[in-house]
């Protein structure tokens, strides 16, 4: 299982979502929903809980029940995406691994056009990058737009200061 639980209940909901697997695989698709129902009442975030639902709606052809429970999977899954994207480029950042972050923060904006942080990531990469300071500029003015604490922070950095007096000149 890819998602653990809530400490304390970790156990009895991890058993569950085996029973869950279980009962899939035997195609008994009810027990199935009935256990997959149980976590999500005990961890309505369980990422794990929300395929198993949708599989065991699957299995028993209610399409419409299977296509919601999938939404909300897809959802957890894009919101785990975008928080470890963000983690990683803060990371990639750190090591001055200017590449990956560039890479981690473009597909973060695939997900979350508005991530301020992955905006202001972007900008510092490009800067280290490929020298484009257009690209950065622009990165910089979403990045202010979404997070304006974030100002702050740019001016405090050699190479974002710069960008931040351009900005300046032409106007926001």
């Amino acid at each position: 299982m890819g998602q653990s639980a809530e400490a304390g209940s970790t156990g009895s909901i991890l058993d569950q979502l085996e029973a869950a697997q279980r009962a899939l695989r035997d195609h008994d698709a009810g027990a199935a929903v009935a256990l997959a129902e149980a976590v999500l009442r005990a961890a309505p975030d369980s990422l794990d809980a929300w395929l198993l639902l949708g599989a065991a709606h699957l299995q028993r052809h209610d399409a419409a029940s299977a296509r919601l429970a999938n939404q909300r999977a897809i959802e957890l899954a894009e919101r785990a995406l975008s928080r470890a994207l963000l983690q990683s480029a803060l990371a990639e950042a750190q090591a001055h691994r200017w590449l990956s972050v560039v890479r981690h923060a473009e597909r973060l904006l695939v997900l979350e056009p508005e991530e301020g942080q992955a905006h202001y990531l972007l900008a510092r990469a490009l800067l280290h990058v490929d020298r484009d300071e257009s690209r950065a500029r622009e990165h910089l003015r979403q990045a202010i737009a979404h997070r304006p604490e974030l100002r702050e922070e740019a001016a405090r950095d050699a190479h974002l200061a710069e960008l931040l007096a351009h900005i300046g000149d032409e106007g926001w």
